[in-house]
């Protein structure tokens, strides 16, 4: 959490009454080159400010550090529909899109210092591929993944990422268990895993 608790606490409750949901972010311990979840997060570090969230406020929402109104949860819920890990977040930002209630962001970050061995995360961000997988007619535009598998559908190019897939997975997933995990080899898994079950 943030250094000052109290600091905190008053940073939400003085923010403006019309906005009924506020994100605060969050932002990263010191961590390990050779743990994936932290080099992932740490390429995204610069989204986190609460001037790059603002710019696609719906899209950049994260229940973990979330102040939200009774009513807006109440006629807002979670989709119950959503058993395993992943997204649930996401479609809640698009519901609070769709019923045009405002989010504001600020820069009240709560501090992530947790980060799971690299075997976890990555059976982690597999399973909330499934996820983003079941639900992906309702999550066009909310997830940078699918825009690159529907595009690759326009252009019947899918066979090649599966082809690549079969090839080259379990070469992949040794490079991300392993001592040097990077991005890029990240990006092509999650890529692959997702168009192999499409």
């Amino acid at each position: 959490m943030s250094v000052d608790c109290d600091e905190y606490v008053i940073n939400y409750l003085e923010q403006d009454d019309k906005y009924e949901v506020v994100y605060g972010g969050y932002c990263l311990a010191s961590g390990e080159n050779s743990n994936l979840r932290f080099i992932y997060e740490k390429s995204a570090e610069k989204a986190h400010i609460a001037a790059k969230r603002n710019c696609h406020r719906y899209q950049d929402l994260h229940t973990a550090n979330l102040i939200i109104s009774q009513r807006v949860i109440l006629s807002n819920p979670f989709d119950e529909r959503i058993l395993n890990y992943g997204y649930e977040d996401v479609l809640l930002g698009k519901r609070l899109k769709e019923n045009r209630i405002e989010i504001l962001h600020i820069e009240n970050p709560l501090i992530l210092d947790n980060y799971e061995s690299n075997s976890e995360y990555l059976e982690k961000t597999k399973e909330g591929l499934q996820t983003l997988k079941k639900f992906s007619n309702e999550l066009n535009g909310y997830s940078r993944i699918l825009a690159i598998s529907n595009r690759l559908s326009r252009f019947h190019q899918k066979w090649i990422v599966k082809l690549f897939w079969k090839l080259f997975q379990k070469h992949l997933e040794k490079k991300l268990i392993g001592k040097t995990p990077n991005i890029s080899t990240f990006t092509m898994y999650k890529l692959g895993y997702f168009i192999s079950i499409s």
